[in-house]
């Protein structure tokens, strides 16, 4: 009776081992992320024209036009974190190695690699990016209340000195291939709100320009 169950144990381990290394074999790809302080500033244009205004905001001065395209000059610093999950896993993946430090065109161009990395195949559907420094550097096309800002424009950020956008993907990893994620901050849509008083911008403001998406 015992050399049966042992040889039923035997078998049963053996015809599992097949299924364990299906779930261990999906491969890894690499995927890398990239920031741009304005990818298409047109579109951003449409959404300050559409969006609704905030309360104890403004209004527009006489005959200014909230869909017009600004052409912002300058520069915009940033450090940030990027993490990627799954549905299936509370866990996130970071991309980015620590926090990075990205100066960017505030004309968008070019888009700039903030990290890489290879984690395993599959489908990710949840992004984080945790910024811990937001601050442009403008030197011409922002309006503000009718008023021409130049100067440094800053984010405000958590109490614990760092502010977090999680977006929805819907993204797939491939075992030996590559992706290629894009974060977007919008500055088009979220400088134009900056205070007059503290040259700054609300957080809630500015998470809600941030877009990420495949690059």
């Amino acid at each position: 009776m015992n050399g049966t169950w042992k040889t039923l144990v035997f078998l049963l381990l053996l015809g599992a081992l097949p299924a364990c290394g299906e779930l261990t074999s999906g491969g890894f790809g690499e995927t890398e992320v990239y920031a741009t302080a304005d990818d298409d500033p047109e579109s951003d244009a449409l959404a300050r024209s559409s969006a609704p205004r905030l309360q104890g905001a403004a209004p527009p001065a006489p005959g200014a036009n909230s869909a017009a395209v600004l052409a912002l000059e300058g520069s915009l610093e940033t450090r940030l974190q990027v993490f990627l999950r799954t549905d299936a896993s509370a866990s996130w993946v970071e991309i980015t190695d620590g926090p990075v430090d990205l100066t960017l065109d505030l004309d968008g161009e070019p888009d700039e690699s903030a990290g890489e990395n290879q984690v395993s195949a599959g489908s990710y559907s949840h992004v984080r990016v945790v910024f811990h420094r937001v601050e442009a550097l403008v030197t011409g096309g922002l309006v503000v209340e009718g008023v021409p800002i130049t100067g440094e424009v800053g984010v405000e950020l958590g109490s614990g000195g760092t502010l977090t956008v999680e977006r929805d993907v819907d993204v797939e990893v491939v075992a030996d291939g590559s992706l290629e994620l894009l974060v977007d901050l919008n500055a088009s849509v979220w400088l134009p709100a900056a205070s007059l008083v503290t040259r700054t911008v609300a957080g809630a403001v500015f998470q809600g320009a941030v877009h990420v998406r495949e690059r």
